[in-house]
C-alpha cells in the first residue's frame, strides 16, 4: 500500500478559489499518484521534498548516481563524495513542474559543494511548493549541511589510483501546509524534523595502454562504488499543533559506476567520456526495492547524451528517462584558478499514464583550483 503523507484529504473551506483549492489540497494527492506511476520519488514519506531528484543530469541517467555523486548536488546523492570533488560547484537554479497539467506545484533545488586539502563541505536546499491559498503558501523544504574526508590524502599519501571518501549530512525538514482540510477548526499543519545521512565512496583508476595511439597517456578507466544510509535515525516529522507525526523513512542506497576517458584535445579537455552506472535502493519498510541504471556519453567535454531506466517490480514501474547537457570550460593559464565551467542540463521523465512528462532543467557553475 502506498503511504500518502500530509496533507490528508480535506473538506472545502470558504475563501479559497477553485484553482488554488486544487493547488493546496488535491495537487499533493495527485503528486503522490504521479510519483507512484513514475518512480519520481523512491518512497513516499513525511517529507516529499527529500525524495525528488535534485538535478537534471541524474534524472536523465535514471537516477543511478550514488557512485557518481558529482557536482553541486553531490551531497544529496552521497556525502562520501564531498572530499573527492575536483572543483567548487554551485547550482543557482534547478527546477521542475511536477504536475504540468496544473499550476503552482513546483520543485526547486540549490546547492554548493567544494573540497580542499582532504576535506569537503556542502550546502543543499530542496523546496517543494504546493501553491497558494487565501490562508498562505503551502510548501516544504529539506536542508542538508554536509562534510566529508578524503581518507587517502589525510593519511599522508600522494594522490594515486585509489580514492576513499566518507561523509555525513545533517538534515533539517520543515512542512507548512494550509489549510487543514480534515478539521475546519484548525488553520493548518506545520511540522519539522531532523536526521542525518552517512555515506562512503571508493574509486580506482586504471590507465589504458593504447599502444602508439595519439590517445595514449590520456585515456583511463575508473571504477567506483558508493553506499549511503539515509535518515540513519529513522526519525519523524512532528506537527506543532497536533499529536501526529509522519515517518521520514530510513533507506539504503548502493551504487556501482564505471567511466572511461579517451584522448584529450586542448583546450577543450577529454575527447570522449562514457559513464555507466547502476543503483539499488531499499527502505526501512522492507516492502520495496528499486533498481536504477543509466549511461552518459560526452563528446569534446561539451555535449552529453543520457539515457536511464527505473524498475520497481513491487510498484509495477518500468520507466525510462532521457536527457542531454551542454557545457563550456574556460581555462586560465596562470593564478590559482585552473578553469571555470558553465553547464546546462535537461531531462524528461515519464509520469503515470495520462499525465505529461516532467521536464527538469538545471544550471551549474564550477571553478577548478590548482
Amino acid at each position: 500500500m502506498l503511504y500518502v503523507p500530509a496533507p490528508r484529504l480535506r473538506f472545502h473551506t470558504p475563501g479559497i478559489k477553485p484553482r488554488r483549492l486544487f493547488a493546496t489540497c488535491f495537487a499533493p494527492v495527485l503528486l503522490v499518484t504521479a510519483f507512484a506511476g513514475s518512480g519520481l520519488a523512491q518512497f513516499t514519506s513525511g517529507a516529499q521534498s527529500q525524495d525528488i531528484t535534485p538535478n537534471a543530469r541524474a534524472q536523465g541517467m535514471g537516477r543511478a548516481f550514488t557512485a557518481i555523486a558529482e557536482g553541486p548536488n553531490a551531497t544529496w546523492w552521497n556525502p562520501g563524495s564531498l572530499a573527492l570533488q575536483t572543483s567548487i560547484s554551485m547550482s543557482p537554479w534547478s527546477s521542475a513542474d511536477l504536475v504540468p497539467e496544473f499550476a503552482d506545484v513546483q520543485f526547486n533545488s540549490y546547492g554548493i559543494v567544494g573540497a580542499r586539502k582532504g576535506t569537503g563541505f556542502s550546502f543543499h536546499l530542496s523546496n517543494l511548493d504546493y501553491g497558494s491559498s487565501d490562508f498562505g503558501d503551502s510548501s516544504e523544504y529539506t536542508l542538508l549541511l554536509g562534510g566529508g574526508l578524503d581518507l587517502v590524502s589525510l593519511t599522508g599519501h600522494r594522490p594515486g589510483p585509489l580514492s576513499v571518501g566518507v561523509g555525513m549530512n545533517l538534515k533539517r525538514f520543515s512542512v507548512d501546509l494550509k489549510p487543514d482540510w480534515a478539521a475546519p477548526e484548525r488553520v493548518g499543519e506545520s511540522g519539522s524534523g531532523w536526521d542525518f545521512d552517512l555515506g562512503a565512496l571508493v574509486g580506482y583508476e586504471v590507465p589504458l595502454d593504447l599502444g602508439e595511439s595519439e590517445w595514449a597517456g590520456d585515456s583511463s578507466l575508473r571504477f567506483r562504488g558508493g553506499a549511503v544510509l539515509k535518515n540513519f535515525l529513522d526519525s519523524t516529522i512532528d506537527y506543532d499543533e497536533q499529536n501526529e507525526s509522519d515517518p521520514l523513512l530510513r533507506r539504503t542506497c548502493l551504487g556501482l559506476a564505471i567511466d572511461g576517458t579517451f584522448g584529450r584535445l586542448e583546450p577543450l579537455g577529454p575527447i570522449v567520456q562514457a559513464v555507466a552506472s547502476i543503483d539499488h535502493i531499499s527502505s526501512s519498510l522492507g516492502r520495496r526495492d528499486i533498481q536504477h541504471w543509466g549511461g552518459e556519453l560526452t563528446l569534446l567535454n561539451m555535449v552529453s547524451l543520457r539515457r536511464g531506466h527505473i524498475e520497481d517490480k513491487d510498484g509495477a514501474i518500468t520507466d525510462s528517462t532521457e536527457g542531454y547537457g551542454v557545457g563550456f570550460s574556460f581555462p586560465f593559464r596562470g593564478g590559482s584558478v585552473r578553469s571555470v565551467r558553465f553547464q546546462y542540463d535537461h531531462a524528461e521523465v515519464p509520469q503515470a499514464t495520462g499525465l505529461s512528462h516532467v521536464l527538469h532543467d538545471s544550471i551549474a557553475l564550477s571553478v577548478e583550483l590548482r
